[in-house]
């Protein structure tokens, strides 16, 4: 879906933000006092169907940038070019 709606544009970049882990022993607490929602670390094929909820799946920062990553990969095997933010928080 993403690679169909980006491949409209002539041209397109995609620019990612980047999320680093957090290297805190406490982070998992923060997640629970901030959010509420924590989920498992998921490690997931190219086929895999996930079927945790989205808000699980993204309360976990290397989820989030596996997903990036991974996105990334296929948009660039179609011709789209990405970038990665370096920004730091």
């Amino acid at each position: 879906m993403y690679v169909k709606y980006v491949n409209k544009f002539a041209n397109p970049v995609v620019v990612f933000d980047g999320y680093e882990a957090e290297t805190s022993t406490k982070y998992i607490t923060h997640l629970r006092r901030s959010k509420g929602v924590v989920g498992p670390k998921v490690v997931f094929p190219d086929d895999m169907v996930l079927k945790s909820k989205k808000e699980h799946f993204l309360a976990i920062v290397d989820n989030k940038q596996n997903f990036i990553n991974f996105l990334s990969e296929k948009l660039q095997t179609q011709g789209i070019k990405t970038l990665h933010s370096n920004f730091k928080r």
